[in-house]
C-alpha cells in the first residue's frame, strides 16, 4: 500500500502510516495477519461500489493525488486557495 500511495503522490512519509491505520480503525479493511495484505470489508467495498455510481473517477488515486498537491501548492503561497477550487470537477 504504501509503495502505491508514493508512486501516485498520495500521502508524505509521515502521514501514510496515519491514512492506513485510519482505514483500518474505520473498518473498511481488515490485515490478514499471515500475509499483512489489506483485505476489502464489506462496508469498504460499499463505499467503493458508492463513489463509482456517483463518479468512478472517486476511487481513482489520482484525485487524491491532485487535491494533496493542490493543497501544497496553497500552503507554499505559489496560489491562492481559489485558484484550486474546482480541484474535483476536472478529474
Amino acid at each position: 500500500m504504501i509503495g502505491l500511495m508514493e508512486e501516485h503522490g498520495v500521502g508524505t512519509d509521515a502521514s501514510m502510516a496515519t491514512h492506513i491505520a485510519n482505514i483500518v480503525k474505520r473498518g473498511y479493511v481488515t490485515i490478514d495477519e499471515g500475509t499483512r495484505q489489506m483485505v476489502p470489508s464489506a462496508l469498504g467495498s460499499a463505499l467503493v461500489h458508492g463513489y463509482m455510481l456517483l463518479d468512478p473517477a472517486l476511487v481513482l488515486p489520482t484525485v487524491r493525488a491532485r487535491m494533496e498537491a493542490s493543497c501544497y501548492q496553497v500552503a507554499i503561497g505559489k496560489v491562492s486557495k481559489n485558484d484550486h477550487s474546482d480541484v474535483c470537477l476536472n478529474s
